[in-house]
């Protein structure tokens, strides 16, 4: 049996194969990183352009991308922002005056590095939705934080301008989206109406059905639908889980 064969039949059942898979070459990746002397982000990072580089087939396995989101935005961001938080020089800031008043300084440059790219979306968006984007784009923390421990470790970046390019990322994100989102519903309230969110009842109609469809000539637009929950219990039928499917 081929792997992407056992990778289709597992991958929605309690197995989780893709995500163990992910989360397996996340881990190897940080894990060199860590031994090279890098940030763990960097390991993570190249970990994920290598999955998105080597994974491009989404038709058979269209909810992959979705949980690797809900895992990094539920667990693994705030644990970032927690770490961050730990580790931010808080004495550093506040030692002088002049590292307090590189903080605005830092942050308007930010603003103009992420944001003015944005106006290339002009012709296409219109001057609006093009500033609501270069404010949106703005937000960015991640990258200070890699890029200010670096610095450190090599000796070109004081303690003080750490902590204070820091706190200027900390103020983008916290800044940034909420001026952004506000401008957006203010100008543009049609973009931000609430829209309907799929459910796990809801009929889907798989990859494998569509193609026992074309294998039997089958019209796939008639053939009745079947519920997430439906999914899930056949595909742990096959895989003898037995439990799962009562």
């Amino acid at each position: 049996m081929s792997l992407s064969r056992v990778s289709r039949r597992l991958q929605d059942t309690t197995a989780q194969i893709r995500v163990r898979a992910a989360f397996l070459l996340m881990t190897g990746f940080t894990a060199l990183a860590d031994r090279v002397g890098l940030e763990t982000i960097l390991g993570a990072s190249a970990a994920g352009a290598l999955l998105s580089l080597l994974d491009r087939d989404e038709t058979t396995h269209p909810q992959f991308r979705v949980k690797l989101e809900a895992a990094g935005f539920g667990i693994f961001i705030p644990i970032f922002f927690v770490t961050s938080g730990l580790r931010f020089d808080l004495g550093a800031l506040f030692a002088t005056g002049s590292t307090i008043a590189r903080v605005p300084l830092f942050l308007l440059a930010i603003l103009l590095a992420r944001g003015l790219p944005a106006l290339v979306y002009a012709p296409t968006l219109g001057l609006s939705r093009s500033s609501i984007a270069g404010i949106l784009q703005a937000t960015t923390l991640p990258f200070i934080v890699a890029a200010t421990q670096i610095g450190l470790q090599l000796g070109v970046v004081s303690r003080t301008s750490a902590a204070a390019l820091v706190a200027a990322g900390l103020l983008s994100v916290v800044i940034c989206p909420a001026l952004g989102l506000a401008l957006l519903r203010r100008d543009h309230p049609e973009t931000t109406a609430p829209r309907a969110l799929p459910t796990p009842v809801m009929p889907v109609l798989i990859a494998e059905d569509r193609a026992l469809c074309r294998a039997h000539d089958v019209d796939a637009a008639a053939t009745p639908a079947i519920t997430g929950r439906d999914v899930t219990a056949r595909n742990n039928y096959w895989t003898g889980d037995f439990d799962e499917v009562r």
